[in-house]
């Protein structure tokens, strides 16, 4: 990329930068370009707020449907299954724009599932109600996105509640180790 390139951005590019897909070396110049160029700065900015809202459209549980369509439109995912009553250390490296985990469980006869969120050591941090699973798999599918690490513990307790009328019964604890590189 040269300075020519530069006086020009594309769209594309800043797109690719924020999707973390740019070399060291092309990221640098773009950033030294974006520091001298008051209207790139602009443009920059702009791609970057952007590129943040999108990434918290993703929701923290997601149906295995939409997972699919994140990776057709090329997210980078990596998948975790999870089986109840385990403890894991999960590496969140820089390519992946996803840690989805496949919590494993008996689904299929509640109404509805709840999830927990906790600290490790059971402080509630969230409680999500009538969550997406995929009963046919035993699963529920959490995606973890890079943003969450700044507003989460590393480590996260989850529990899993299937309801059915007024009976509520655990279906699962996952204890995950967020590993940010």
């Amino acid at each position: 990329m040269s300075r020519a390139e530069l006086s020009h951005v594309a769209a594309e590019l800043f797109v690719d930068y924020f999707a973390g897909e740019l070399d060291a070396p092309a990221a640098s110049e773009l950033e030294d370009h974006v520091f001298e160029c008051a209207e790139c700065a602009a443009h920059f900015e702009r791609a970057g707020a952007l590129a943040n809202a999108l990434g918290a459209l993703i929701p923290p549980v997601i149906s295995r449907d939409k997972l699919e369509r994140l990776e057709k439109a090329g997210r980078v995912v990596k998948r975790v299954a999870v089986d109840p009553g385990t403890r894991i250390d999960a590496v969140f490296e820089k390519r992946i724009a996803l840690l989805v985990f496949a919590f494993r469980g008996k689904f299929g006869a509640d109404e509805r599932i709840d999830l927990e969120l906790c600290a490790e050591e059971g402080t509630r941090l969230v409680e999500l109600t009538g969550v997406p699973v995929d009963r046919d798999q035993g699963e529920l599918l959490v995606a973890c996105q890079r943003h969450y690490a700044e507003d989460f513990p590393a480590v996260i307790r989850f529990r899993a509640w299937g309801v059915r009328g007024d009976d509520r019964r655990a279906v699962g604890e996952y204890v995950v180790n967020h590993i940010v590189e």
